[in-house]
């Protein structure tokens, strides 16, 4: 409706904006980007966590633990820390092991054999045979006649 006597004018767009509907408006805005700083923040913070529990949540591969129990081997024999096996023998060469031993130890069982560590009981005639593989250290007890002792 047209008022008498007065021109009708056009509103332009910032009629009517007073400063409580500025304040509201760039509080509107202030808490939309801060709601988007806050999303980027969490996303940020969730991706750096989740990357390091993946990085540092990596199992050491078995294969590469020295002296694994693989599924199928016999049950492991712990030997008690008081029993001092070594004390009783005595380190020899290759060329001391009598020849019944070498000839035991030529059988494929005993690969790398060449290369292992030779003891000698002090108190007895038996002999210790430790073969070093790269992923475990196997044992033999021998009789001087060449037999291999269960013990």
């Amino acid at each position: 409706m047209r008022t008498p006597g007065k021109a009708h004018r056009r509103p332009t767009d910032l009629e009517g904006i007073t400063d409580s509907n500025l304040d509201a408006g760039t509080d509107f805005i202030a808490l939309v980007i801060n709601k988007v700083v806050m999303k980027i923040f969490i996303l940020t913070l969730f991706a750096s966590l989740t990357f390091n529990v993946c990085l540092f949540a990596q199992v050491q591969d078995p294969d590469t633990i020295r002296n694994p129990i693989k599924q199928g081997d016999p049950a492991p024999q712990v030997i008690p820390r008081n029993a001092e096996y070594r004390r009783s023998l005595i380190l020899v060469r290759k060329d001391e092991l009598p020849m019944e031993i070498k000839k035991t130890l030529q059988d494929a069982q005993y690969k790398g054999w060449e290369k292992a560590t030779f003891y000698r009981n002090e108190t007895s005639t038996t002999y210790l045979v430790e073969i070093q593989d790269p992923n475990k250290t196997r044992l033999y007890r021998f009789s001087k006649d060449g037999k291999l002792l269960n013990e």
